[in-house]
């Protein structure tokens, strides 16, 4: 009995519109929902379909176009939608669960490497240190150096009077 609602979703709002003569680019064009989610609510394609709210959105401006009852619409959209949601929901549910396997392993891969990107991270700072101490050491030596020279007195080539 299921499958006959079902089938009878899509199937209505299709013989709704020819019936009024309108083509699946009108609608479009007046409710702003692209044809290809038009045609996948007329061929019951629910999986193509964004899902949650938006759905039924669709299902009430399509029908809302046509003259048809909305909220009749949207119930019958409801019943049929059920089974093919529940399997959309599964699939969902086993992607994330694989989605996180696959991170759980991706983890603790980072977690292996990181003790060696920490100690590639402490080398570089020491050798970052031992640099900069090392040049201010050559800095200081030339300083001093040049201070030395400044303060010993210039030879003068007079001779002393006597």
């Amino acid at each position: 009995m299921a499958q006959e609602q079902k089938a009878g979703f899509g199937d209505k709002l299709r013989r709704e519109r020819e019936m009024r003569g309108i083509s699946l680019d009108e609608i479009a064009t007046q409710t702003k929902i692209s044809a290809r989610n038009l045609k996948a609510l007329e061929d019951e394609k629910f999986d193509q379909l964004p899902g949650g709210i938006f759905n039924k959105g669709f299902v009430r401006a399509y029908a809302k176009f046509l003259g048809i009852d909305e909220e009749h619409m949207v119930a019958e959209y409801i019943a049929a939608s059920q089974d093919t949601e529940s399997v959309r929901e599964q699939k969902l549910k086993d992607e994330f669960a694989k989605a996180e396997f696959r991170k759980s392993k991706d983890d603790d891969r980072d977690i292996s490497l990181e003790p060696k990107s920490q100690w590639g991270t402490i080398a570089a700072i020491v050798l970052l240190a031992v640099l900069a101490f090392g040049g201010w050491q050559v800095y200081q030596k030339k300083k001093a150096e040049r201070a030395s020279q400044h303060a010993q007195p210039a030879p003068t080539n007079a001779v002393p009077k006597i």
